[in-house]
């Protein structure tokens, strides 16, 4: 008698065969030197059974991920450490200069054009989010209201001292806006956007003043678009290009010289390292994932 072949099994024997062999025990774990899942133990994740038809194939396609959890760690690379670095420093002060020329272009108090649009947008941040930016500029520019006053140029200055980096002032003042970080960077990104458009000459000056010769491909604009969002892993010609814009040279050269103790510190996050995988798969893909873990670490 003929042994009976696994595509001519009832369907649900097929299917127990096909979870017993996807399921890997420890589930997959994102290696980020390779920029491939393996198993639990390093070991190459076995996929053979998927090419020997097919039927199989499409039977056996959303598995891998339905039944496994896939793990993220944090990333360190002696070769990346300086540009994890770099990333860090210009994501907080690409934010904290926006909120810097908020205040400078409101003034003491958050127009009502603004404060409406923000209530509509983002009505759990207000009336904290204006009480903030009023209470900043109330601070740092009373007296002197010059981007040079502000806390952006504050934290590059301070950035020249290695042991202020490594308290990381910058990080400080980006969560002193709420334990949502992403949605304060959303509500000071949108707010500088707003004014920016409507204060167009305004701008124009605060940013020659702030760069002198400001070298963004459509001035204002260019700023409006830039963002260096926490959970990104940016490419190292986009790091030199916004650096380049936001002349961070002495910044950088301190954080390429500094000692492995000190960069050691900088990496880029678990779930940095999930969205960029993330990215990468289809649609489809991404709605059989059904366990994420995420291990960073501090």
């Amino acid at each position: 008698m003929a042994r009976p072949h696994l595509v001519t099994l009832p369907y649900e024997v097929r299917d127990k065969i096909f979870q017993e062999y996807f399921r890997v025990e420890g589930g997959y774990v994102f290696n980020s030197e390779s920029e491939k899942l393996t198993t639990a133990d390093g070991q190459l994740i076995d996929f053979s059974l998927m090419y020997t038809c097919r039927s199989i194939a499409n039977d056996t396609k959303h598995l891998p991920f339905e039944l496994n959890n896939i793990s993220f760690s944090t990333l360190f690379s002696p070769e990346l450490r300086a540009w994890a670095g770099r990333h860090q420093l210009l994501s907080h002060f690409l934010c904290i200069l926006k909120v810097d020329f908020i205040c400078l272009l409101q003034g003491p108090k958050m127009s009502p054009e603004l404060e409406e649009a923000m209530e509509e947008k983002f009505p759990h941040m207000m009336p904290g989010f204006k009480n903030r930016l009023e209470s900043i500029y109330h601070r740092r520019f009373r007296e002197e209201p010059t981007v040079r006053k502000g806390s952006a140029f504050r934290y590059w200055e301070l950035g020249q001292g290695t042991s202020e980096i490594i308290k990381d002032f910058g990080d400080e003042s980006i969560r002193g806006w709420g334990k949502n970080v992403s949605m304060a960077r959303e509500a000071i990104a949108f707010s500088f956007r707003f004014l920016g458009e409507r204060q167009y000459f305004e701008l124009a000056d605060l940013l020659n003043e702030a760069f002198p010769g400001w070298k963004g491909s459509n001035n204002q604009q260019d700023l409006f678009d830039l963002t260096l969002d926490p959970w990104d892993i940016p490419s190292k010609a986009v790091l030199t290009r916004i650096g380049s814009l936001l002349r961070d040279d002495v910044i950088w050269r301190r954080v390429k010289d500094w000692h492995y103790g000190v960069r050691a510190k900088y990496r880029f996050s678990a779930t940095a390292v999930a969205i960029r995988f993330f990215r990468q798969l289809s649609l489809e893909q991404r709605r059989r994932l059904r366990g994420i873990k995420l291990i960073e670490d501090e």
